[in-house]
């Protein structure tokens, strides 16, 4: 017997829900999500986001890498 961990997963539209700031910061809006017949992955194969709430717009989150 084994066990696999899944994530639940929020995929954002990367044509119209990410942009880069001139300092190289990615942000993503929640608001327009994407894939929803895809919600899980392993694991794995996921990097380590944290996510930081943009006081200058509504719905964007900034985005910085975690450990690998």
């Amino acid at each position: 017997m084994f066990n696999i961990s899944l994530f639940k997963c929020k995929w954002v539209d990367n044509k119209s829900s990410v942009k880069m700031d001139e300092l190289g910061m990615t942000s993503v809006d929640f608001w327009k999500v994407d894939y929803r017949d895809k919600p899980f992955i392993m694991a794995q194969q996921a990097p380590q986001v944290f996510y930081v709430k943009d006081l200058t717009s509504k719905h964007w989150f900034v985005t910085f890498q975690g450990k690998n």
